[in-house]
């Protein structure tokens, strides 16, 4: 709980000390009343203390609002990114355990320059801090085009269920 308070608390202020907010996105040319209007909805004219404890009821029963960059309910939208982490976390294990496995085996039958090498290349892929092999890897994705870089599954009907998706 300390950690959704702390999360919670330090995005909402980092989002109020950045410059604008998302009624920034309706132009340089958008009316004082565009501007409310489109922030009323989204309680961007309350104080951060008010909008902080409206935010953490509608939180506890599981009501996220409604996205302005995608004009629907964020539910599903986080349905789908927790699709996305699963499925990219369930073929990493298995991807890890398979080289894992092979490569152990490997070095730990044999003795040599080549056993040697796997070793060290070993060593060194474990010794990397996980932020630089991802942004590696995120790298080689779009640079080759060989995994999705930008997005896995999406929805093909206006309502996204897990029965209606299909790989990008």
């Amino acid at each position: 709980l300390l950690l959704i308070a702390v999360t919670s608390s330090s995005a909402l202020l980092l989002a109020r000390l950045a410059p604008g907010d998302m009624t920034s996105q309706l132009g340089p040319f958008a009316s004082r009343e565009e501007v409310e209007d489109t922030r009323a909805p989204f309680n961007l004219d309350r104080s951060p203390a008010s909008q902080w404890w409206l935010w953490l009821g509608l939180a506890a029963r599981f009501d996220f609002g409604n996205s302005f960059l995608y004009n629907r309910p964020v539910g599903p939208l986080v349905v789908r990114a927790a699709a996305n982490t699963a499925l990219l976390g369930i073929v990493s294990l298995i991807t890890a355990t398979a080289v894992g496995l092979s490569l152990g085996i490997f070095t730990g039958a044999r003795s040599g320059p080549l056993a040697m090498f796997v070793r060290g290349i070993s060593l060194v892929c474990v010794s990397l801090p996980p932020l630089v092999t991802s942004l590696a890897l995120v790298f080689l994705a779009a640079r080759t085009g060989w995994f999705p870089a930008g997005g896995m599954l999406s929805s093909t009907a206006s309502d996204p269920g897990w029965l209606t998706w299909t790989i990008d």
